[in-house]
């Protein structure tokens, strides 16, 4: 550690020479502990007498010298090893080209991971980390974010029933589809099927989820009026919810019966075909014509989501694009062509939809009452494809290293205490982003 505060001074600017302090080392007598006796082998190996250490290492050594092992090849270089995700192994590769081959069944969520943070896809894909639960009751966002889910699949099937021809979400009354989704919530909680202890925490996080429902009404009344399908006389309604593509999971039997076995076929740069499967929350129609017009939404139950084309184009943020692919091939009528996709953000603005700076990227082209995909989406298409292929290529490579842009990555990450990012920054081997005031660049 004194090292590390070194690397951040002037050479010799804290101490004029002195050695490091090696705290807890100055043992008397014989040592009675296994603590006691390593840190008196360090200092008769700091001494110049490194018998001790090489007995105890003998004795006990393994660990210890792998650990020393692994502390040295991270301190030194300015690239990534082993130590550090970064595998190097002919033989690594080989299992993991056979793990993730061209039969495995991709999800967004795991190249995104794979994009934003290999070393964390390295833990949970292939290790297979989970993290250890803790012992408090709080909020589980997961649970939330399901018990939201479900509810408003279900609000939205029942409303949509009721619908005239023509008409939108929007032109309901405000407190209408307000209080089904209050509704729905509360039966979501009354269903039975959580343990006692898991309903009652669930309660509260209903209520919660009950204050967003103005909320969301006035998103929807935004989202019906939004210039992009407005403008040209176009209803968008919901058509599918909880839809899914891909053989089913065991939490998938209450999925939109549209739904099918069949993945995402994206055809890669050099002739491989990736497949890919996922839920999606909502897909709402309109008709131009005779041409269907589509929308996919992802909700998100988190403050200040935002979508960035620049993300997108780097894999953090496939799944619009995935999505919108899948429902083209697998879901809408032949020759559907994609309008807006992107997130919902429940708990601030609504629908938002990938943006280049301040713009929106727009995916259609309007011209004498007919539609096509503009040539913003069809590069988008393209660039999404070629970064799957890398991001499948480096997954196959063994390249996981502990790079993450994201100086406050550490914050909610389950792998933190294993993980050793922060000390690679510090040496120089990883970079961070810049914040939105570090880089001049106005907050979106």
């Amino acid at each position: 550690m004194v090292g590390e505060v070194e690397r951040r001074f002037a050479e010799g600017l804290l101490r004029a020479g002195e050695p490091p302090p090696l705290r807890g080392a100055l043992v008397t007598g014989t040592p009675l502990a296994q603590r006691e006796l390593r840190l008196a082998a360090v200092a008769e190996a700091r001494a110049g007498n490194a018998t001790p250490l090489a007995a105890y290492g003998r004795r006990h050594g393994e660990g210890l010298v792998d650990a020393l092992r692994s502390i040295d090849a991270r301190a030194r270089g300015d690239a990534f090893g082993p130590w550090e995700g970064v595998l190097g192994s002919p033989a690594a590769s080989a299992r993991l080209g056979e793990r993730f081959g061209p039969d495995h069944l991709w999800s967004a969520s795991q190249l995104e991971t794979m994009a934003t943070c290999p070393y964390q896809f390295f833990g949970r894909q292939v290790l297979r980390l989970e993290p250890v639960g803790e012992m408090q009751l709080g909020v589980d966002y997961r649970r939330r974010g399901t018990l939201v889910h479900d509810a408003l699949a279900r609000c939205l099937q029942q409303v949509t029933e009721t619908l005239q021809p023509g008409q939108s979400l929007g032109e309901l009354p405000a407190e209408e589809l307000t209080g089904r989704l209050v509704a729905e919530i509360r039966a979501q909680v009354e269903a039975g099927k959580l343990p006692p202890h898991e309903a009652a925490l669930a309660a509260i996080e209903a209520r919660q989820a009950e204050g967003w429902a103005p909320l969301y009404s006035q998103q929807q009344a935004k989202y019906d009026c939004d210039k992009r399908w407005d403008a040209e006389g176009v209803t968008m309604r919901p058509a599918l919810l909880e839809v899914r593509f891909g053989p089913p999971k065991g939490s998938d039997d209450d999925t939109d019966p549209a739904s099918t076995d069949r993945p995402l076929e994206l055809d890669l740069p050099g002739g491989e075909t990736l497949r890919v499967a996922g839920r999606i929350d909502r897909i709402d129609t309109g008709r131009l014509g005779k041409l269907t017009l589509f929308t996919v939404i992802d909700y998100k139950t988190g403050k200040n989501y935002r979508v960035k084309l620049a993300d997108v184009l780097s894999g953090k943020q496939l799944q619009p694009v995935l999505y919108a692919l899948a429902a083209q091939q697998l879901l809408l009528p032949p020759g559907a062509v994609p309008i807006g996709v992107g997130y919902w953000s429940l708990l601030d603005q609504g629908f938002i939809t990938p943006k280049e700076g301040h713009s929106e990227l727009p995916l259609v082209v309007f011209e004498d009452g007919e539609a096509g995909p503009s040539e913003g989406w069809r590069e988008t298409v393209e660039q999404v494809r070629v970064r799957c292929g890398e991001l499948v290529a480096a997954v196959r490579a063994g390249e996981f290293p502990m790079n993450n842009p994201d100086k406050h990555c550490g914050k909610n990450c389950d792998l933190r205490t294993i993980c050793r990012v922060a000390h690679a920054r510090s040496i120089g081997k990883a970079t961070v982003e810049p914040t939105a005031d570090e880089s001049g660049e106005e907050p979106q």
